[in-house]
Parts: structure tokens; C-alpha cells; sequence
């Protein structure tokens, strides 16, 4: 084994890096550091057979630098369900590092601008319009779970079949981050509700219809946002894809009802499903102007020895937040109620 390959410096290096807020894996940091080497070379030289080896045999072997990679192996394992099964991403512009858990977000107010600018004529004055620049606060938290190993599983388990148990404990910390992002969409980010979004009704309440949803594509075209992307609880959802429109299909399997239109009807809508938006309400987002996820630690994992119940202990957590970035970026349809357009949700032209 290279010396500039101890498991411990690769670790020591990694950690230095989710420090500075950075995601940085096993995989990517021995691709992007040590010419583009893998993970499976790695454990190669080592003499390390994920598909035999238990995490006591690797505890074990005579170089006591090899056990530091155990907290790697179980954050990858972990890593890899918490990226495949949280929604939140799908509705987010990007991930941005921060250094605190307090955030000064800046925001653009655009009331004060003309609705379009005007022809002008001759040493025709221009009209002026306004953008007032503000500055808003953020804070962001810690988002974890626990979790014990006994010493069976650690000694008669292999690397490779307790990743997929591992996987799991991944995709319910990625749950609870969904939570938290929907929590975010429909409150805004703002203890006073300021950022809250805009709640639109129905024509009838208690019904929702496919023309209920036409008004929501036609005034997003009318501001420039493409609200394509709705969540919705169960039954809203069970509700909305049994509308006749979005059952009924010709001999091709499409939709009877097609449209070719200008105005930015679309033909497709991601629907998605999470019980912790209220009943009867769909958020309708568009995720390329909405909201920003603010990371300061990225997913850790600290492990302890309990020995008086042979177990060890260990523990994930990230610390993460989101920050709206445009309020009208999503829209919430409520089919429970009747209730018309917020002014700030106005039309543009």
C-alpha cells in the first residue's frame, strides 16, 4: 500500500473538506486526488473483499490505519439512499455551501418597474421604474438520526449486504429533508410568513377540475414561471390523476384532450406524493426559480462503542436548510376553497 494512500489521510482529507462545506465522497475524493483512481483499487491493494469481508475483519486487520475507513463505508452506504430517495432536489435550483447556520439571503423587490417598456419617440422622456434592493436573515438547522449496530452484524455480516440495510437509514434522513423543504414552499422561510406562498382557489370548492388547473398554467405564462411541478398529499393526488382528462387516452395512449397553443399550457406535469402537504392543496413549483438548498455540514457520521450492550453506536446528521429565492416561483391551488389571485401574483402584461 502507497503511503500517500493510508486510509486515515484519505479520511483526515475528506473531513477537512465537508468542513468547508463540500459533499466529497470516497469515490470522487480518490478520482479527483489520486489520478483518477476507484474505489474497488483502493480496496484492492488493501485486501479488502466487500463481498466477504465483515466490518470486525476490516477492525481487525494488523494495519490499524485500515479501520478508518469503516466511517466511509457506512457514510457511502448511507449517502447512496439519501440521494436516490429524497423529492426535495427536483425542487430546488441548486445546493449552495454556507459557512453558518445564520444566512443573509439577498432579495430583489421589481413592483416598482413598468409592467413593459414603451415605444419611444424623439426626446420622448423614458419612463422610470425602480428595484429595491433588501437583505433577509436565514437560519438553518441540524437534520439527524441514530442508529446501533450490534456485534452480530458487525462480526458475521458482510460490507457488502449491510450497505444495503445501511441504504435505508439514508432514504428516511432524506424523508425527513423532504419535510422540511415542503415545510419551506408553503411557510416560506420566514418566522412572520412574509415569504409564504400565494394560495389561489377553485372554481367550485371541493372540486377540482382540468380548468382549475389552466389558470394556473396561463397566469405563470402571464409572469414568466413555469409552475410544471406539482406535490400533493394522497388523496389530493388520487384525486387529480383520476380526472377524466388524465385517464382517458386514444388508440396511441395519449390523452383525448391535446392542445397546440402559444401561451404555455404544458403537456406533462411531475405529480408527485408526500402526506405533509395539507389536504385538498396542491404546490405548484417552478423548481428553476423557487428555492435554494443551504448546506454548512454535509452528511457525517460518528460512531461510538457501547460496551456494556455490545453495540456500537452511530449517528448521521447533516446541517441543512432552504431559502426562497423568488416568492412567486411557486403557487398553492387549494381545492377546498374559492378564494381569487394574491395582488402580488398579479399579471405582468
Amino acid at each position: 500500500m502507497q503511503a500517500q494512500l493510508a486510509p486515515i489521510k484519505l479520511h483526515r482529507e475528506m473531513e477537512a473538506q465537508r468542513q468547508l462545506g463540500f459533499d466529497v465522497t470516497l469515490s470522487s475524493h480518490l478520482h479527483d486526488n489520486y489520478e483518477g483512481m476507484s474505489v474497488e483499487a483502493l480496496y484492492k491493494d488493501l485486501e479488502i473483499n466487500p463481498q466477504r469481508d465483515t466490518i470486525k475483519l476490516i477492525l481487525d486487520k494488523p494495519d490499524e490505519s485500515i479501520r478508518w475507513l469503516v466511517p466511509e463505508i457506512i457514510r457511502d452506504a448511507i449517502r447512496r439512499g439519501f440521494i436516490n430517495s429524497p423529492i426535495h432536489q427536483d425542487f430546488i435550483i441548486r445546493e449552495e455551501p454556507v459557512p453558518q447556520l445564520s444566512q443573509v439571503m439577498p432579495y430583489w423587490d421589481t413592483t416598482g418597474l413598468p409592467n413593459a417598456p414603451k415605444a419611444l419617440g424623439p426626446a420622448e422622456t423614458m419612463e422610470l421604474g425602480s428595484i429595491k434592493y433588501g437583505s433577509k436573515t436565514v437560519r438553518i438547522g441540524k437534520t439527524g438520526i441514530g442508529l446501533q449496530i450490534d456485534d452480530e452484524a458487525i462480526q458475521y455480516v458482510s460490507v457488502s449486504l449491510m450497505s444495503i440495510f445501511l441504504a435505508d437509514v439514508g432514504i428516511k434522513l432524506g424523508s425527513a429533508l423532504s419535510v422540511k423543504a415542503i415545510g419551506t414552499l408553503i411557510n416560506g422561510d420566514q418566522a412572520d410568513g412574509s415569504e409564504a406562498a400565494g394560495t389561489v382557489g377553485v372554481a367550485s370548492a371541493n372540486t377540482l377540475a382540468y380548468a382549475d388547473l389552466i389558470k394556473i398554467f396561463v397566469r405563470g405564462s402571464l409572469r414568466n414561471r413555469n409552475w410544471l411541478k406539482t406535490i400533493g398529499n394522497e388523496d389530493t393526488v388520487n384525486y387529480l390523476l383520476n380526472m377524466p382528462e388524465f385517464r382517458t387516452t386514444n388508440m396511441y395512449g395519449k390523452p383525448v384532450l391535446g392542445l397546440n397553443t402559444k401561451t404555455p399550457v404544458p403537456k406533462d406535469i411531475d405529480v408527485y406524493t408526500h402526506n405533509s402537504v395539507p389536504a385538498g392543496q396542491l404546490i405548484m413549483v417552478d423548481p428553476s426559480m423557487t428555492m435554494v438548498q443551504l448546506t454548512a455540514q454535509p452528511l457525517k457520521v460518528e460512531s461510538e462503542r457501547i460496551v456494556s450492550r455490545q453495540i456500537n453506536g452511530t449517528y448521521v446528521s447533516l446541517t441543512t436548510g432552504f431559502a426562497i429565492i423568488q416568492k412567486d416561483g411557486r403557487i398553492i391551488l387549494d381545492r377546498t376553497s374559492t378564494a381569487g389571485w394574491p395582488t402580488f401574483l398579479a399579471p405582468l402584461y
